[in-house]
């Protein structure tokens, strides 16, 4: 209500009063531990950055396929839930995929009501069938979709508590419901199952690609999760601008550009500028 009426708060300030918590820089020496483990993990021709890129550019999904391999991969997270978690998922729950773009984040989750979710994919970014699971995962089962349709059912339907109708954004709860979601995937497989599925299911050419390596590599990005918060700290506590934000970054030698500058819009936008340290807080 205070910054409703346009009270103006430091910016720390300003997220521990919405979300109860207190976000802290990221000390540099775990990214670039993350760092040396990358640059074991991809191999090939030029610098870190550009075997990435190199990386990337093999694991692009073609614009036809983003759609039925979402598709898929929901289908097989769902299965998994149900077999952990016979009595966890209300009937008639479903989801349904909207591709969009000129949005700040990557994947967003609609919960419409009645046990229905709309999701969002963002494409101002190539989609890579590497992060298509976790996507899955986070966005639908068992992240966002299951937990607010299990909230509408239990909580709203059974225990007429009727302030459950409404999903608050800027509050406490955030830091759970992105927990949930981040750590979701990790429920339902171990890393192996993770990697195996994704070659097996979601990419166009499994032979192509080594499960070990692309398990190794899901673990070293999980190390860096945390640098969108320092993106944002740096930004509003310091007051750093855009490209001194994109240095920082390139610095590192693992992030591009064009992933960067799409993190900017992220925390410059006003509404998300202070939610973005849920997802790795969340998490812990």
């Amino acid at each position: 209500l205070e910054i409703k009426i346009g009270k103006s708060l430091p910016y720390l300030e300003h997220v521990n009063k919405l979300y109860d918590i207190k976000p802290k820089l990221i000390n540099d020496s775990i990214f670039l531990e993350a760092r040396d483990e990358l640059n074991s993990l991809f191999e090939g021709e030029g610098n870190l950055m550009e075997r990435i890129m190199t990386s990337r550019k093999q694991k692009e999904l073609p614009y036809d396929k983003i759609e039925p391999r979402f598709l898929k991969a929901f289908t097989i997270l769902r299965k998994r839930t149900k077999k952990l978690f016979p009595k966890l998922l209300p009937l008639h729950e479903e989801i349904e995929i909207n591709i969009v773009k000129d949005q700040p984040w990557s994947a967003y989750n609609w919960y419409l009501g009645d046990k229905k979710s709309k999701i969002d994919i963002n494409t101002d970014l190539p989609i890579l069938w590497s992060n298509i699971l976790s996507t899955a995962a986070h966005e639908g089962y068992p992240g966002h979709h299951t937990h607010n349709a299990i909230k509408e059912e239990l909580l709203y339907h059974k225990k007429c508590q009727f302030e459950h109708s409404i999903l608050l954004i800027p509050t406490p709860e955030a830091v759970i419901s992105e927990g949930i979601g981040n750590t979701g995937l990790d429920v339902l497989l171990s890393q192996k199952e993770i990697a195996q599925i994704t070659l097996d299911q979601l990419c166009p050419n499994p032979l192509d690609e080594n499960v070990d390596r692309l398990r190794a590599q899901n673990n070293a990005w999980k190390k860096i999760s945390g640098f969108s918060g320092n993106l944002a700290i740096f930004a509003h506590v310091d007051g750093w601008s855009d490209e001194q934000l994109v240095q920082y970054g390139l610095d590192f030698g693992f992030l591009p550009e064009k992933y960067l500058r799409q993190q900017l819009k992220f925390i410059r936008d006003p509404l998300w500028a202070s939610y973005v340290f849920t997802y790795s807080i969340g998490e812990k």
